[in-house]
């Protein structure tokens, strides 16, 4: 697919050489952080020869592997599984009974 942008001639100076490449570039990263591509998707619209290269890509824009599409799903978690953890977590036995007034009072006499 082939889009066109209309950009100024003096915003176009501003912006330097190959405008064209930090336009395709700027969409396949938000989409890629946005969740809309995958690693293999962006190396393909970047043109990129390895995953290698989509890793240099990425670190240089300051993309860790944590803010990645495929690692933020493995960290995901239904609501009913969280609603659980929150119930075998108000479970517990609280290790001090007191209050955390009582305890900052106790920690302040001197």
């Amino acid at each position: 697919m082939n889009i066109v942008l209309n950009i100024p001639d003096d915003v176009a100076a501003i912006l330097g050489k190959d405008v064209e490449r930090q336009a395709l570039e700027a969409l396949a990263l938000d989409s890629y952080r946005a969740g809309r591509l995958a690693k293999a998707e962006l190396r393909r619209m970047l043109g990129f020869a390895t995953r290698a290269d989509v890793d240099r890509f990425l670190l240089a824009r300051d993309v860790s592997e944590l803010s990645a599409p495929e690692t933020r799903s493995k960290r995901r978690m239904p609501v009913d599984q969280m609603l659980s953890l929150g119930a075998d977590i108000a479970a517990m036995p609280l290790l001090d009974p007191r209050s955390p007034r009582e305890i900052m009072d106790d920690l302040n006499v001197i």
